[in-house]
């Protein structure tokens, strides 16, 4: 009997042991907890006014049409452009329609307010090709005027125009 109670002492000496040996090596790891709590306050106390306006400026760059059997959002760049070139990133979605065929570049056309820029070069380069969901980057060079930007479509889908317009003002 005395046997048992030494394997039992000796037991739960081992399992306290190996407690405190799994929290001691635990306590290195507690800065890298640290760290992420900080980081989580700072992400959270930033301003809500800010916040609510910056989302407020994201939803007015997305611009969308969903005329015929493809729906079209496109969404003006404002980090990515300059004032020689406006990048706009392009989603469409159908179940009937190969996007695949669709050069944007070819369809594209640009103005700013009511006067039309034939000067400018149109780029496509497609990010996700698939035939039905499809997403790329039409970029065009070329001098930036001070009216709107409007970004006109043609021919997509069979619907004769499709018109994106931004305030001149969301650019940097």
């Amino acid at each position: 009997m005395n046997a048992k109670k030494i394997l039992t002492v000796i037991g739960a000496c081992g399992i306290i042991f190996f407690i405190g040996w799994f929290y001691l090596s635990q306590l290195g790891s507690l800065d890298f907890f640290h760290k992420e709590t900080v980081k989580a306050k700072q992400l959270s106390n930033t301003d809500p006014m800010k916040q609510e306006n910056k989302e407020k400026l994201e939803k007015s760059l997305i611009k969308m049409d969903t005329q015929g059997a493809v729906g079209v959002e496109v969404t003006l760049l404002p980090d990515k452009s300059t004032s020689n070139e406006l990048i706009f990133e392009v989603t469409m979605n159908t179940h009937s329609v190969d996007l695949l065929q669709y050069k944007l570049n070819e369809l594209a056309h640009i103005s700013f307010g009511a006067v039309e820029n034939h000067s400018g070069e149109f780029h496509w380069e497609v990010t996700s090709e698939d035939s039905h969901h499809l997403v790329g980057l039409l970029k065009w060079k070329g001098s930036v005027s001070n009216d709107s930007i409007v970004l006109g479509l043609e021919g997509l889908d069979g619907v004769p125009l499709r018109i994106f317009s931004w305030d001149k003002s969301v650019l940097p």
